[in-house]
């Protein structure tokens, strides 16, 4: 049967699955809007493997995974790049798109490279000062950060943030030894008041010790009218 969408999405990644969720989100006036999204790989983001964190090993050249590898630009020579070998690179093939295959690290990476692009490359709206606020509005700190820090986290957001509820002895022992060796202690990447340099743990796209994906976290929602 012929169906009438109001938006088609291509692509049901990261982007394709926030957008999904904020055109049929009741608070933002979707209520009511029909929205395809459109997806060339799989559509089974709650198989176990994505959803146990530990299955991350399992979703690598998958059938979830597109297998992407690099090589050389036009005019290069492969022998001077990674000794001739293609870089594996890990793309997601299936609704979430890559935040259902990754390692779950939640890191926005340095405020400078957010104004490089607005000010060297015309990003206009792309300022650190500027997605800042869309950061704390999705996020949900689990954490304590939002508390002591209500600038760069937020709670009560659609995306979870939590730590590893389980940590290596060689995890710990490898952070002792960046102390003993003269490096700052960093207890929080995301906070761009402060130089990223440093060594500390990462903050995980988790929930209850389940992996947090943009399908899980944005879509699901809005398959269920939001």
């Amino acid at each position: 049967a012929n169906c009438l969408w109001d938006f088609i999405i291509v692509g049901g990644g990261t982007a394709g699955c926030l957008l999904a969720n904020r055109l049929t989100s009741a608070a933002e006036g979707g209520s009511g809007r029909r929205v395809l999204v459109l997806e060339a790989g799989e559509a089974d983001f709650m198989d176990r493997r994505i959803q146990i964190p530990a299955g991350v090993l399992d979703l690598f050249r998958s059938k979830y995974d597109w297998d992407f590898r690099t090589c050389p630009a036009d005019g290069e020579d492969p022998k001077r790049i990674a000794s001739g070998r293609g870089v594996y690179l890990c793309r997601g093939r299936v609704l979430g798109g890559s935040s259902s295959l990754n390692v779950m690290l939640y890191t926005r990476g340095d405020a400078k490279d957010y104004d490089t692009w607005e000010v060297d490359f015309g990003c206009r709206g792309w300022s650190a000062e500027e997605v800042l606020p869309y950061f704390r509005r999705t996020q949900d700190d689990r954490l304590g950060l939002a508390g002591s820090d209500p600038k760069h986290h937020g709670r009560g957001g659609e995306w979870s943030v939590d730590t590893v509820r389980y940590q290596n002895e060689l995890s710990a022992r490898f952070l002792r030894a960046c102390s003993e060796a003269g490096l700052p202690e960093n207890p929080d990447f995301n906070c761009w008041a402060r130089p990223q340099e440093g060594s500390g743990r990462f903050p995980v796209s988790q929930r209850r010790g389940a992996r947090l994906s943009a399908a899980s976290a944005l879509l699901a929602p809005a398959l269920l009218g939001g």
